[in-house]
């Protein structure tokens, strides 16, 4: 009777520990950010994988560590439905434990101090695996807990690295710590801290250099921007939703000009569309996703508002065209009334802008009120000028998205420009967790990225990851969620090209073959035994 409890004991304690790392690794995320959680929770789910002798129990506590995670962290899906929600945590459920079954299947088999190298390496190719595809989520990830203020230092290595590297630092760091723990050595806990220490060390200088890298007054690079939020309610029709953003641009623009140009009134469009173009002071504009749907006719309506405040105005649209296709993109109208080619967003949300299997299961998704066709993927890249800089531009779920960023950048882009609109998911944690990714696109590519959401989060961050407005201009880093306004930015251009800019996901394949290798020796040690 003894062994028996012993035995039912010890099943329940390690999928109750498997389900505490998902649990511990959720509040190394926003809202928590008890960041410093992910050099512990991923190395709990090492140790329980090490030392499953089953493969199905190394399946069950990685799939619970997944479904605390996931089942705690996307709450914010249930404003969808349940339905969405719980279908999105099963998924993840099952994924995390394909991971199980894999690194089950080897770390066992492996000596104590290859596991963490081995475990941090099969982590980060999981993560590009989940990253990778039209049907990719990379959320909670873990390089995007450093986003933190005070975690900036670990991650300054993207721009070596990518987010990947960053991600098997925290992995390997988290092994070797619960590894000591639960042998009681020193040595793999001595490795953990002086990595800490050498990478914060490393991290601190690395943002220092790039936070000192400020221009002169008169730099003619030197772009000034307005990122607008309209905080519109979402049944709003089109032309009301135009007007409030056409409203509070125009008297941003005003604004500016009394203050740098002698009082000079800028004509808004609507009072006076004939009037001659205002002086030059307002580089861009710049609005959110999909400000309002739009047929190719309705595009003559913002030539006309660039023209007459003089400015470059850069709006997310949703835009109908002529033979039926509908497409998410980003339109750049010029001072001179321009209408610049459309960038159409490359990388669709699955299930939100395109659906499987329309014929069959379209009853199913027009009960959660999808009622319009799916969007047209785009394929070339989005790089627009305004002022002295070239805006890399992104959608949205493409700021999770390393190689959007990337590709802008190798196209000739000296900043970033993002629009986004949150609206489904108001009032939410998923507002700041999408926030969180651009920190470390800035990172990656080392380029100050402006965004504008039409709720919330609205705002610049710099190239060292930091989100504060720069020290020559701007009125603040953030506008408030949930309410409408103006945010001015000041950007300058920056050409350098990292070292993840122009190899990409080189870490990755590193990674994989560190899993080639960890494999390779499993199985020659199995044929020599035999």
């Amino acid at each position: 009777m003894p062994d028996l409890k012993n035995t039912i004991r010890g099943w329940w304690n390690k999928p109750g520990i498997a389900l505490l790392s998902g649990a511990l690794m959720w509040c190394a995320f926003s809202p928590l950010n008890i960041w410093p959680l992910a050099w512990v929770a991923p190395g709990i789910l090492m140790w329980l994988i090490a030392h499953s002798k089953r493969a199905r129990s190394a399946m069950l506590y990685a799939a619970l560590h997944a479904a605390a995670l996931y089942g705690i962290g996307v709450e914010w899906m249930r404003a969808i439905d349940d339905g969405p929600y719980i279908g999105l945590v099963l998924l993840e459920t099952i994924l995390f434990s394909l991971f199980g079954l894999a690194t089950g299947a080897v770390l066992p088999k492996i000596g104590n101090h290859y596991r963490p190298v081995v475990f941090a390496a099969a982590w980060v190719c999981f993560e590009w695996a989940r990253s990778t595809g039209t049907y990719a989520f990379p959320w909670f990830l873990t390089s995007t807990v450093f986003s933190h203020p005070m975690a900036l230092p670990w991650l300054q290595a993207a721009d070596v690295m990518g987010a990947w590297g960053v991600s098997a630092a925290a992995v390997f760091i988290s092994g070797c710590l619960v590894h000591a723990a639960m042998t009681r050595r020193f040595k793999p806990a001595i490795l953990a801290v002086g990595l800490i220490t050498a990478q914060g060390i490393l991290g601190l200088l690395s943002i220092a250099s790039w936070s000192t890298r400020t221009l002169d007054s008169d730099y003619p690079g030197r772009t000034f921007g307005v990122l607008v939020q309209g905080n519109e309610d979402r049944g709003l029709d089109r032309g009301s939703a135009l007007q409030k953003y056409s409203d509070i641009t125009a008297e941003r623009i005003r604004e500016f000009n009394k203050e740098f140009a002698d009082g000079v009134d800028p004509a808004s469009p609507e009072t006076n569309p004939n009037a001659a173009p205002n002086p030059r002071v307002v580089d861009f504009v710049l609005w959110p996703e999909g400000t309002v749907p739009i047929t190719q006719s309705d595009l003559p309506v913002f030539s006309t508002m660039s023209k007459a405040w003089n400015t470059t105005l850069i709006t997310g649209l949703g835009e109908h065209r002529q033979n039926g296709d509908v497409g998410n993109v980003i339109r750049a109208f010029s001072p001179d009334g321009h209408i610049g080619d459309a960038y159409s967003k490359r990388q669709l949300v699955p299930f939100g802008e395109f659906f499987p299997l329309r014929q069959y299961l379209d009853p199913l998704f027009e009960k959660y009120g999808v009622n319009y066709p799916n969007y047209t993927p785009g394929q070339r890249i989005g790089v627009v000028s305004a002022g002295g800089v070239k805006l890399g531009l992104g959608i949205c779920y493409e700021t999770a998205f390393g190689y959007i960023s990337r590709d802008s950048v190798n196209a000739g882009a000296t900043a970033l420009a993002y629009v986004t609109s949150d609206q489904t998911y108001d009032g939410t944690i998923e507002q700041k967790q999408h926030f969180d990714t651009a920190v470390v696109r800035a990172i990656e590519v080392r380029r100050q990225m402006v965004r504008a959401s039409s709720t919330g989060l609205t705002g610049i961050v710099q190239a060292s990851g930091s989100v504060e407005k720069n020290p020559y201009g701007g009125s603040a880093a953030l506008l408030p969620a949930m309410k409408p306004g103006a945010l001015d930015v000041v950007i300058e251009p920056i050409k350098d090209i990292t070292f993840y800019t122009r190899f990409g996901d080189w870490f990755v394949w590193c990674c994989w073959g560190v899993c080639l290798a960890a494999i390779g020796g499993v199985v020659a040690r199995r044929k020599h035994r035999k």
